[in-house]
């Protein structure tokens, strides 16, 4: 576990420093945290990193570098899912958080420069004696820009989710993986 210290530096297990970036000063959520050596001036390259994430890259991000930061990582904000019946949209959120975390993928709670936002729509229409579900996984940008998309399709039993979705949010999570991976891993400029 992370513990964060108030002001601008917080420990790791391996008891390693780091300079961290906050964005929300009255909530003190911290969006990102770089490694500094020890001998850089920490404001300084707060101050740079800062200037960094505002500016997307360039000029600051190269200044942190040279400090001896390191590009920030990819991370996953888990936005939410919508219009699923009984449990799914939450069961569907908790599977996606799941899957990724288990390919070592960061799930954050806040957006920062190298952060996708993923979240999903659910659709469901009756079909004869069954029932169409369809989910349509979204990626954006930290400016809400869509990135791309990944659709699915199943049909079962009529009235099958409409309580708890158990095993079925697993299986959506891992089937949608891959596609919102690759998504995720697209070249993107300052991010690692």
């Amino acid at each position: 576990m992370t513990e964060i210290i108030a002001g601008d530096k917080r420990r790791n297990r391996d008891n390693s420093k780091h300079l961290c970036a906050v964005e929300h000063y009255e909530t003190g959520s911290v969006t990102a945290c770089q490694p500094y050596r020890a001998n850089a001036r920490p404001m300084k390259a707060a101050l740079f990193y800062i200037l960094c994430a505002c500016i997307g890259g360039g000029l600051a991000y190269g200044l942190v570098l040279m400090l001896g930061g390191s590009m920030p990582e990819r991370a996953v904000v888990l936005t939410g899912v919508q219009g699923a019946p009984g449990d799914g949209n939450s069961a569907l959120n908790a599977a996606m958080g799941r899957v990724l975390a288990n390919i070592d993928v960061p799930l954050v709670e806040d957006m920062h420069a190298c952060a996708f936002a993923v979240s999903a729509e659910v659709s469901s229409r009756p079909r004869g004696g069954s029932q169409e579900i369809g989910i349509v996984w979204q990626v954006h940008d930290p400016m809400g820009k869509p990135l791309g998309e990944v659709q699915q399709a199943t049909v079962v039993e009529a009235g099958a989710l409409d309580t708890e979705w158990g095993t079925e949010a697993s299986l959506a999570a891992r089937n949608a993986r891959d596609g919102i991976i690759a998504i995720v891993r697209r070249p993107r400029e300052g991010c690692a």
